[in-house]
C-alpha cells in the first residue's frame, strides 16, 4: 500500500527538467558517497537569480563536517578523511589540464598540512578577477566557472573548531541569459505546482503567525533571557520588525518513505519552475532531501532553507524544511521585512511579540526529545 502511495505521489512530480551536465564537485561527491556508503551528505547546491539576466550556481561540500558526527572517533574520521582527499585529488589533477587557468599548492610537515586548488574551467565575458590568498592566487567566480579545494591541518584549527582539519570543496558558475528583464517571483503560479504534493491524506497542516515589532526586538536583544527565539533572519536589516504568516505541513516520522518522496518531489518541481522562469527573483537551495533525512545522525540543522523569493522587496515568500524527533515539516511563509523563527516553531500557531499559542495537545513544559502531540485533522 505504501508503495502504491509513493508511486502515485511521484507521478505528480513527473516533469521534464532540462538535462544539465553534472559539475565536477557533483561528480566528486558521488564518488565519495559511493566509496564511503555510511558517510552522511556533506554538500549543498544553490541557484539564484542575481538580476539583469545573471543566474549564479554554487555547489559547496564542507567535508570536515564528519568531525561533528555523533559517536565518531578520530581514528575512523582520519581514515575517512584521507580517502576523501585522495578522491578529490584524483579528479582535480586531470581537470587542471583542461582548464583555462589554475593554481595548485601543497605543503606537508609533522605539524601542518596544506593542499589548495584553484581551477578556472572557463572565462566569462569579463576578465576574471584574481585575489591573493596566502600562497595561492584564487580566481574569482564573478564571470567564470571555477572549482576550488582547500585542506589545512594545524593546531590553530583545533583551537577554533574543536578539530585540526578544515576541508572545503566548491564549484561556482555564472550564466548570462539573453533576456535581461527582472521579474517578481510569481508565488501563485509556483504554489499551483507544489501544493498537490502536500495535499496527501497522511500530511497534516496548520496555519501559523510569527510576528514581532521593533520594540520587541530591541527589548529582546538587550535582555539576557534568550529563550524565545531560535534565530532572526535580517533580510531587510534590523531597523524594522517582521512577520511570517503561512502554513506548516507535517509528516510523522514513521512515514519516512512518504517524507522522502514529498521532499524529492518539491525539489523537482521547484527546479523545473526556476528553469522555466529564469528571470524571476529567487534564491533556491536544492537537493535538500538527503540533508533533512540525515539530521538524526547529528550533522546539520533542524531547519533548512529551500527557497526564498523576491529578496529585494519588503514582502517575500520563504519555504523551509524542518525536522524534529517526531517527524518532518515543510513550511511556506509570506514574510514582511525581517522575521524570526521561534523556539519550538514546530508547535507554535501564534508567536506575537513573545506571546505564544501552541497547537492543541502540546505541553508547554516538555523537554527534548519532544513527544509530538497528535495533530487534529
Amino acid at each position: 500500500m505504501k508503495r502504491i502511495i509513493t508511486i502515485a505521489l511521484s507521478a505528480i512530480a513527473t516533469i521534464a527538467v532540462s538535462a544539465k551536465e553534472k559539475n565536477p564537485v557533483e561528480k566528486i561527491c558521488e564518488k565519495i558517497y559511493s566509496a564511503i556508503p555510511s558517510l552522511p551528505r556533506l554538500d549543498e547546491k544553490t541557484k539564484a537569480y542575481a538580476g539583469n539576466g545573471h543566474v549564479s550556481y554554487s555547489h559547496n561540500a564542507n567535508l570536515d563536517a564528519i568531525f561533528f558526527a555523533k559517536d565518531s572517533t578520530d581514528y575512523k574520521n582520519k581514515k575517512v578523511l584521507n580517502k576523501m582527499i585522495s578522491i578529490v585529488k584524483h579528479d582535480l589533477d586531470p581537470l587542471m589540464k583542461l582548464s583555462e587557468g589554475n593554481e595548485h599548492f601543497e605543503s606537508h610537515s609533522d605539524d601542518a598540512d596544506t593542499i589548495k586548488y584553484s581551477i578556472c574551467l572557463s572565462n566569462g565575458p569579463v576578465i576574471p578577477q584574481e585575489q591573493k590568498m596566502g600562497n595561492i592566487t584564487v580566481i574569482g567566480p564573478d564571470d567564470d566557472e571555477t572549482v576550488t579545494f582547500n585542506y589545512t591541518r594545524n593546531i590553530r584549527n583545533y583551537q577554533y573548531r574543536g578539530h585540526s582539519e578544515f576541508v572545503s570543496l566548491s564549484y561556482n558558475k555564472n550564466e548570462f541569459l539573453p533576456n535581461k528583464t527582472n521579474q517578481k517571483f510569481d508565488k501563485l503560479a509556483y504554489l499551483e505546482k507544489i501544493t498537490p504534493v502536500l495535499k496527501h491524506k497522511d500530511i497534516k497542516s496548520w496555519d501559523f503567525n510569527w510576528s514581532y515589532d521593533k520594540a520587541y526586538y530591541d527589548q529582546y536583544n538587550n535582555s539576557y533571557n534568550k529563550e524565545d527565539i531560535d534565530m532572526f533572519y535580517f533580510l531587510k536589516g534590523d531597523e524594522a520588525g517582521g512577520k511570517a504568516i503561512g502554513t506548516i505541513y507535517f509528516i510523522p516520522k514513521e512515514n519516512k518513505e512518504l517524507a522522502e518522496t514529498v521532499l524529492a518531489s518539491l525539489d523537482d518541481l521547484t527546479l523545473d519552475y526556476t528553469e522555466k522562469n529564469p528571470n524571476q527573483d529567487y534564491r533556491y537551495n536544492y537537493n535538500m532531501k538527503d540533508w533533512m533525512m540525515r539530521y538524526t545522525e547529528g550533522i546539520g540543522h533542524n531547519i533548512k532553507e529551500m527557497l526564498i523569493t523576491n529578496m529585494h522587496s519588503q514582502s517575500s515568500t520563504y519555504v523551509f524544511y524542518g525536522i524534529s524527533s517526531q517527524g518532518y515539516y515543510v513550511a511556506i511563509a509570506d514574510t514582511e521585512n525581517n522575521f524570526c523563527i521561534p523556539q519550538k516553531w514546530y508547535a507554535l500557531k501564534r508567536f506575537i511579540n513573545g506571546k505564544k499559542e501552541y497547537i492543541p495537545g502540546y505541553k508547554k513544559g516538555e523537554t527534548e526529545p519532544l513527544l509530538f502531540p497528535s495533530i487534529p485533522k
